[in-house]
């Protein structure tokens, strides 16, 4: 299935790749770590959203506790470092030490290695759509937990099956209501920021260019894979099928003003 060429899909945890080269600067055993990743990686992501779709995308490289891609690089700026989750992760999902102190000069390597040539290739696929349709929409594409983890701000547990991020400038809401009446026809429970809120816009655009839209889809991890051991469920290829139907329905009844 062909999506509309004014579309990336922006894939930014699915990967639970950790470079061997960077193994020893965690402090978890090899246990502990694959634990880890089965928690904080938004497993199979790329697949859920983009699978059955010729289309542009843009997926993170490493997993999140390598680099999240997703974070503000100055913790200053970033509110997920006060629990030692900015963009180089220092604890674990339940608060435990992740990996041993790196200097200034490491992390700026990592954000080097990882983080930046990551948005130069987001904001390279952003600008060539633009230039071909003068206007963008970007797909943020995540999953997350069925039980809020100890790091998570947002504790309620009365989690929905899908969460649709938003941002004032850059969501229209025509498509934040188009999306949520969609899934909720298909039969999903829906939430808008809740538990996750926001979306990706890259920073050259953020709060600039009204050309660039984007908006966040958080699919429920327990609806398509086992979150013990990280596999899929036996009908996951049905929900993802599923899944892109809801998408494709949305971007084929409304244009990305």
């Amino acid at each position: 299935m062909k999506v509309s060429k004014q579309v990336v899909f922006h894939i930014p945890h699915s990967s639970h790749s950790i470079p061997k080269k960077m193994r020893s600067q965690f402090l978890l055993t090899d246990e502990e770590l694959e634990n880890e990743l089965i928690k904080m990686t938004d497993r199979y992501t790329e697949e859920l959203f983009t699978s059955g779709f010729t289309c542009t995308k843009v997926c993170a490289k490493v997993s999140r506790l390598v680099v999240d891609v997703e974070r503000f690089t100055e913790d200053a700026e970033e509110p997920m470092s006060k629990v030692g989750m900015g963009a180089v992760y220092t604890k674990t999902s339940d608060q435990r030490v992740l990996r041993g102190i790196i200097s200034a000069r490491e992390r700026q390597k990592l954000l080097k290695e990882y983080f930046f040539p990551h948005h130069h290739q987001l904001n390279k696929k952003v600008i060539q759509v633009i230039r071909k349709s003068n206007k963008v929409l970007i797909i943020d594409g995540h999953s997350f937990s069925s039980i809020p983890l100890l790091y998570e701000p947002n504790k309620n547990v009365n989690r929905p099956d899908i969460c649709i991020g938003t941002d004032s400038f850059h969501t229209p809401v025509s498509f934040t209501i188009a999306f949520v009446n969609a899934f909720r026809e298909a039969g999903f429970s829906v939430k808008i920021n809740e538990p996750y809120s926001g979306t990706i816009v890259p920073l050259e655009h953020y709060q600039k260019n009204p050309h660039v839209r984007s908006i966040m889809i958080e699919v429920n991890r327990k609806l398509y894979m086992n979150e013990n051991n990280g596999e899929k469920l036996p009908e996951f290829d049905a929900f993802a099928e599923k899944i892109q139907g809801v998408i494709l329905k949305v971007l084929e009844t409304n244009k990305v003003e």
